[in-house]
């Protein structure tokens, strides 16, 4: 949790925090958000296997998060067998 009313990349966990960007070079805006929060719902959710949780980490409702995983495919994923 951020020490404030703001978080910051020093609140973040460190598999979170990266220092170069995830998008392709020539992705669109709308490309590098997709893979942006693709990549931090389903790599914070395989962290602490929990969505209230990953809500709480990235700061956000957890109606949100549902909606998010849901857009991107990411709640069949987690759930399949052999995949936690």
């Amino acid at each position: 949790m951020s020490q404030g009313d703001e978080i910051t990349l020093n609140d973040l966990p460190g598999f979170i925090y990266i220092r170069q960007p995830l998008h392709r070079h020539g992705a669109r805006l709308k490309e590098a958000v997709i893979e942006t929060e693709t990549y931090l719902l389903s790599e914070t959710y395989k962290e602490c296997r929990s969505w209230q949780k990953l809500a709480e980490i990235l700061g956000v409702d957890r109606a949100t998060i549902f909606r998010k995983a849901s857009k991107y495919h990411l709640l069949q994923q987690v759930h399949r067998p052999g995949t936690g």
